[in-house]
């Protein structure tokens, strides 16, 4: 989400959906809002519309997050044993693919 999505979501916590315009105006109604784009162009336009994310959601990606982080971490330490090339071969794959899976969760 955009940070100003989110500063609209924060100053109105009872609203569930907002719709953008062009302008970056925002409206929980979308009529009100396909109406202020029609003032601006005017014709009919677009209108971004956006939901409310979930907290839920949220707090899940974050704990995966803190989770990637431990596994890479304990995954380093153990490549530093001595292991048998295939294992090592294994651990280096399994930590590559967390690696790339947090640097996607965290936007990277």
């Amino acid at each position: 989400m955009e940070e100003r999505h989110k500063e609209y979501f924060d100053a109105h916590p009872d609203v569930k959906r907002f719709h953008f315009t062009t302008d970056g105006m925002a409206f929980a109604k979308p009529n009100d809002a396909r109406n202020h784009q029609l003032t601006l162009t005017g014709k009919p336009g677009e209108v971004e519309t956006v939901d409310r994310p979930d907290p839920a959601a949220d707090g899940l990606e974050a704990e995966r997050i803190e989770a990637l982080e431990r596994d890479i971490a304990w995954g380093k330490e153990k490549l530093l044993e001595d292991l048998d090339e295939d294992t090592r071969a294994e651990r280096e794959a399994s930590l590559k693919k967390d690696e790339e899976e947090l640097a996607k969760l965290k936007g990277e």
